[in-house]
């Protein structure tokens, strides 16, 4: 295996000094969402965010982020799930997809697009009734949810909130997380500017420093995937 590996290095590494276009490449992307197969409802979301909401269309997942999301809950057998930051639905439609019929993901927004993307949405894919909406900023959410007595239940977690808050919003997810349960954290690597050194607006730093506890946390197990924007998977212990 690690004679295959390093045979697979030095190839890529010949392949990007003939010219060959890099993995991270805008015809890579084609390649890949080519063989990824949207339901009708995930298409037509996509569409109806990009001609409605178009200067803030670049704020909806990837598809092969969606993907995998979904394909973790399958893995962990998830039922029910946390989406903090529903925007206009995107992952808490393809995460609903992914579980049972009975089970649940409670989505969270301060922002209320029921009428105009949400139920749509949600009632084409006929995975309405997994999911339930909070409209509330989301550590008044899940601070709920702990005061319920809620801790533990969870299986799986989405943070794609606000950048300034995530670190609250994933130790209240870890409260509500199994052991063994997942809690998936978008825009880790933020276009780059995590390791830009001059950019030192309030969300880059506070990420930078959300990565950095990270690294030591030892509740969980970490991944960082370089895919999307940056996707940080964090396996409760």
């Amino acid at each position: 295996i690690y004679y295959n590996f390093k045979l697979l290095i030095r190839t890529a590494m010949k392949s990007q000094s003939k010219g060959t276009l890099p993995l991270r490449s805008a015809d890579a992307n084609e390649y890949l969402f080519s063989h990824l197969k949207l339901t009708e409802a995930q298409q037509w979301l996509i569409n109806k965010t990009r001609t409605t909401l178009s200067s803030e269309a670049k704020m909806l997942g990837g598809g092969d982020e969606m993907y995998l999301l979904g394909n973790l809950c399958r893995a962990i057998g998830a039922k029910k799930t946390l989406d903090i930051g529903t925007f206009t639905g995107y992952s808490a439609l393809s995460v609903a997809l992914a579980l049972p019929d009975d089970g649940q993901v409670h989505t969270m927004d301060v922002d209320d697009h029921r009428d105009e993307f949400w139920d749509p949405a949600f009632k084409m894919a006929g995975i309405d009734h997994k999911v339930t909406t909070h409209i509330a900023p989301a550590s008044k959410t899940l601070r709920k949810f702990i005061a319920e007595g809620q801790q533990n239940s969870f299986d799986f977690a989405f943070l794609d909130a606000l950048k300034t808050e995530y670190e609250e919003y994933f130790n209240l997810a870890m409260e509500l997380i199994r052991p063994g349960g997942i809690i998936a954290v978008d825009n880790v690597l933020w276009s780059g500017m995590v390791y830009d050194d001059s950019c030192t607006d309030e969300c880059t730093n506070a990420l930078r420093k959300f990565n950095l506890k990270r690294k030591d946390d030892d509740r969980i197990h970490l991944s960082m995937i370089n895919m999307a924007d940056g996707v940080t998977l964090a396996f409760k212990k």
